[in-house]
């Protein structure tokens, strides 16, 4: 059994901040709204291999603006994947990063992803999900998928769960409910999901201050897919 954590945390974190408790016990934790400064002094404080990619240079911050991938087991063969479309907005892509995550000899790829908000509108939004879904390679047994999607209907997440389904992937996370800070608004935007997974656990956090998301986490036992 394995404990996977999502977690936007925003470019603008201080590294001096002191980490969230779930974050220590996760084996991977995936970041979005990041730069290297901050996902590096994160990995530092609990000792994680990493690995991260800039998205692009954030219209407010003047700041690398991307996604990471952070672990206690080795990495490799890391990969960013530009998703279609630039932000009406400022013109900003969005991305996922890909990476290996070798956990007791287990090769699972992962990918932290950062899709953009509705100001993009329907079909361009679904055109993101799409190139993501393209790009994952499902030959492997063991898959995770999580990040921010900034679904803000039901409707939209339906959505998302059915792209993923198609590829044999469910969502992990179903349970948890909304995924923003303030209580007046339910919005389930972040999710996680698995192939080849049993989803032993699924929760939020409460306690983070970075961001006005919560951060989410899932333990998860990998399934023997030989088995009948």
């Amino acid at each position: 059994m394995f404990r996977l954590c999502n977690f936007r945390i925003s470019g603008l974190i201080n590294p001096g901040r002191q980490v969230v408790e779930e974050l220590k016990d996760a084996d991977i934790i995936l970041l979005q709204e990041m730069d290297e400064t901050g996902t590096e002094a994160i990995a530092k404080a609990i000792g994680y291999n990493y690995v991260y990619y800039p998205a692009s240079i954030h219209s407010r911050s003047d700041k690398n603006f991307g996604n990471a991938i952070l672990a206690k087991w080795p990495i490799h063969a890391s990969e960013k994947i530009i998703l279609p479309h630039k932000s009406p907005r400022n013109q900003e892509i969005r991305i996922a990063v890909k990476a290996i995550v070798t956990i007791d000899g287990m090769e699972i790829p992962t990918y932290s992803v950062h899709t953009e908000t509705y100001w993009l509108g329907h079909q361009k939004r679904d055109a993101q999900v799409d190139a993501l879904i393209e790009s994952i390679d499902t030959s492997y047994p063991h898959i995770i998928v999580g990040g921010d999607f900034n679904t803000l209907t039901p409707r939209s997440v339906k959505e998302l769960e059915d792209s993923f389904s198609e590829i044999g992937m469910e969502r992990a996370t179903e349970s948890i409910g909304s995924t923003v800070k303030y209580p007046a608004l339910e919005f389930t935007l972040d999710h996680i999901f698995t192939k080849g997974m049993t989803v032993i656990d699924a929760c939020k956090s409460e306690e983070a201050e970075a961001s006005d998301h919560r951060p989410i986490w899932t333990e998860l036992m990998p399934r023997d897919e030989s088995q009948p």
